[in-house]
């Protein structure tokens, strides 16, 4: 639900600016909390855009978060390593059971795609960059590239 705002906020922004994109300043974290992505929901529903391709998606969300201050890089791990439990339940029964949002999210990507995704996520946030926010971009354009 919360996503959800955010991206009619989104989609509020580009309507009124003639369908361009503009980087909107809401007020800081409204509608976004660390809980969300503690507990998976905003994580599990980002990893379904990612899988479904829906580029605009991703990246309206990033722009939003950045745009309200916050840590996209802890955002980003929170999502590699909810991937990371999928994929290593995939592969030992009996390691930590990820939340079902996230497994069924990711359920159309084998085990290489989802390591493969897991480096590209990883490699987004080692800090080469003076800001975080533009490797995270291209590591979402990369997913992206992967396809299906």
């Amino acid at each position: 639900v919360r996503l959800v705002n955010i991206m009619d906020e989104t989609k509020q922004t580009h309507s009124a600016n003639g369908g361009r994109a503009m980087n909107p300043i809401p007020p800081p974290m409204a509608g976004i909390t660390e809980h969300d992505s503690a507990n998976g929901n905003s994580v599990s529903e980002f990893a379904s855009w990612l899988v479904a391709g829906e580029s605009h998606k991703v990246f309206d969300y990033l722009r939003v978060l950045n745009g309200r201050g916050a840590d996209t890089a802890a955002f980003i791990t929170n999502l590699a390593s909810e991937l990371d439990l999928v994929y290593r339940n995939r592969i030992d029964a009996h390691a930590t059971v990820p939340s079902e949002q996230i497994k069924k999210a990711v359920e159309s990507w084998g085990n290489k795609k989802l390591e493969d995704v897991i480096s590209v996520l990883v490699g987004s946030v080692d800090e080469s960059y003076h800001s975080n926010y533009m490797p995270i971009k291209l590591a979402m354009a990369k997913i992206m590239k992967m396809g299906a």
